[in-house]
């Protein structure tokens, strides 16, 4: 289930950061290339990108906690750091 839940979230991620990208070249590209030159919407790529910014630290804030912290505890219950507490 923990193999699952990681490769969902790397492909969220992945899946995420391409689109993003994607998105944010095309509308920078549209405004580029109008012909009056005109400064309309350029200033909502920097909120569109701290946006994007956010959801991905957020996913990446998900990995860790859920499989990297897991691991990390698991580790440590195997190699027997916490004996005699549970007594």
């Amino acid at each position: 289930m923990r193999k699952f839940i990681n490769n969902v979230l790397m492909l969220a991620a992945a899946f995420f950061a391409g689109t993003a990208t994607v998105s944010v070249i095309e509308y920078a590209n549209s405004i580029a290339d109008r012909p009056d030159n005109s400064i309309g919407g350029e200033v909502l790529i920097i909120p569109l990108m701290l946006v994007i910014l956010y959801i991905g630290w957020i996913l990446a804030k998900m990995y860790f906690s859920i499989i990297v912290a897991d691991k990390i505890y698991n580790s440590a219950y195997k190699k027997g750091y916490n004996k005699g507490k549970a007594e």
